[in-house]
């Protein structure tokens, strides 16, 4: 096993950028890891791969990782080769009449932007409030949710290298025929998305036609016993049509370590104490005739219950503006224009302070653990999920969380719960995230996204699904190349041996593809 080791290691001694090393994420967790690979193409993913089932090396792919308080680039368990693909930055394809672009894993929500400025700003994409430098691909892959849905939707069709060094198109019939409506055949595009049944080296996306409408309604809750009416109207307002895009609707723990960073020190305190308890962004996209009507009939439906402000239009948004408002920045988001505005707020929460400079939040001493539940799209669902959330801070003895409702849609409501904390005290934090996902769990709560603080007590699936599971990973990893994931436990039952030893076993792995 030394032997193949070293071989590895020298045959891509043009590719290596760590040797063996350990490395952390902001959940305070830690792997050792063989090395870090950084290939330049596709090219480059096929000789790792096939070199890797050669020397029976285990893999972990990762685009930017940047997957903040999901397990940044780290593997599920020790002694992987990290296959960095950050450097994987082409944009090409650009489709200015369907609206449809081919990215690669390293492309940013800032390189995409800059380049469809490039083209002329028609067509935006499906943002996230995550910042500019993360990866558009690896969070659609991780099922992220979008100012606009459920980013794994917009993938089109995906490029993929399988555990056996081939590249595949995954509309099998059409393979890489571009964005046509309906293929014939088999599309297995959705299989990659939080499956990492091989690495995807690129991706068709589909975009979003830039109007003249658009804009933001804030919704600032009025008092806090009318939550629950506050929940239902904004519910009836997204499944009847008037909001366009994903109601995000923040606590006031969100909202202060949100906006606090961004504004002045003798403000902070006066700010903190008017923040209301709940607080909805509510998007508004098309022609501005269309959206001054559907401003209207959300702004009279949530009079009573909120004070409003409604930002319409984009015309008057400086996109290359020096430090933009926090109120302009979210404008921008809703708008399709990437903003840092979220990120200095994990240093706020976990540190008490923030350096709005230092964006990075690993390169801080903060932590931060997102416990992330899917409940129906039902008002008395998210009253529950509130007060539950609220009952097992108090019962952690945590103070209280940061919290972000949103309607993905008619059916769909996920929730970010944020468990921020200095690193210093990681362990004690983790055990209460799981603790945290444990009172959840029980509650029949099931989760959108996992990481690598999570309850593993966590329920398998079903006999069948397991065993349809385990033909997919026999297929496209048949010789077990790629690390075991962080999704594995929900098919089996995860390893509790180091992926050195795991790779002597006979069962198929899967790789993790994070953001």
């Amino acid at each position: 096993m030394i032997k193949c080791r070293l071989t590895f290691r020298d045959i891509f001694s043009d590719l290596i950028i760590d040797d063996a090393i350990a490395v952390a994420d902001l959940s305070g967790v830690r792997r050792k890891v063989e090395g870090k690979l950084r290939p330049r193409n596709i090219e480059d993913v096929v000789r790792i791969v096939r070199a890797a089932r050669k020397h029976k090396i285990k893999l972990h792919a990762f685009s930017c990782g940047r997957n903040w308080g999901f397990g940044s680039q780290l593997p599920a368990f020790d002694d992987a080769w990290l296959v960095d693909l950050g450097g994987m930055t082409q944009v090409t394809e650009y489709d200015s009449e369907c609206g449809v672009v081919r990215i690669e894993p390293g492309v940013t929500q800032g390189d995409l932007y800059r380049t469809l400025a490039d083209h002329g700003n028609e067509w935006f994409f499906n943002i996230t409030g995550a910042g500019e430098s993360t990866s558009v691909l690896g969070n659609a892959l991780e099922r992220g949710i979008g100012y606009y849905g459920q980013r794994h939707l917009d993938l089109v069709e995906l490029q993929v290298v399988t555990g056996s060094g081939d590249v595949v198109w995954t509309r099998l019939a059409q393979p890489g025929s571009g964005p046509s409506g309906a293929p014939l055949g088999t599309d297995i595009t959705q299989l990659f998305c939080q499956g990492s049944l091989g690495i995807v080296v690129a991706a068709r996306l589909r975009l979003i036609r830039r109007t003249n409408g658009g804009g933001v309604i804030i919704a600032r809750l009025k008092a806090e016993m009318q939550a629950d009416t506050f929940f239902r109207r904004i519910l009836s307002l997204k499944q009847e049509g008037c909001i366009a895009g994903v109601p995000h609707m923040g606590n006031r723990e969100r909202i202060i370590s949100t906006m606090v960073p961004w504004i002045p020190a003798n403000q902070v305190e006066a700010f903190s104490e008017r923040a209301p308890a709940w607080t909805a962004a509510l998007p508004l996209l098309g022609r501005r005739e269309l959206v001054d009507a559907a401003a209207r009939v959300i702004e009279t439906n949530l009079a009573d219950l909120c004070h409003i402000e409604t930002f319409l239009g984009t015309a008057n948004l400086d996109v290359d503006k020096p430090n933009p408002s926090p109120r302009e920045q979210l404008q921008l988001l809703a708008c399709g224009f990437p903003s840092n505005l979220a990120l200095p707020g994990v240093q706020w929460s976990a540190l008490g302070r923030a350096d709005v400079s230092v964006l990075d939040p690993e390169k801080t001493s903060a932590g931060l653990i997102h416990v992330t539940p899917a409940i129906r799209s039902s008002a008395s669902e998210i009253q529950c999920i509130v007060t539950l959330v609220g009952d097992a801070g108090q019962s952690l003895n945590l103070p209280p969380l940061a919290m972000t409702v949103n309607i993905v849609d008619s059916l769909t409501t996920v929730v970010v719960i944020s468990v921020p904390f200095p690193q210093r005290d990681a362990k004690h934090s983790q055990e209460k995230a799981r603790a945290l996902a444990k009172l959840l769990r029980n509650a029949g709560i099931g989760f959108y996204r996992l990481g690598l603080i999570r309850d593993d007590g966590a329920p398998l699936a079903k006999r069948p699904a397991r065993r349809i599971h385990a033909e997919l990973k026999r297929n496209f990893d048949p010789y077990n190349v790629f690390a075991p994931s962080k999704y594995d436990s929900l098919f089996a039952t995860p390893p509790r041996v180091s992926v050195a030893s795991h790779s002597q076993r006979s069962g198929i792995a899967l790789s993790s593809y994070i953001t």
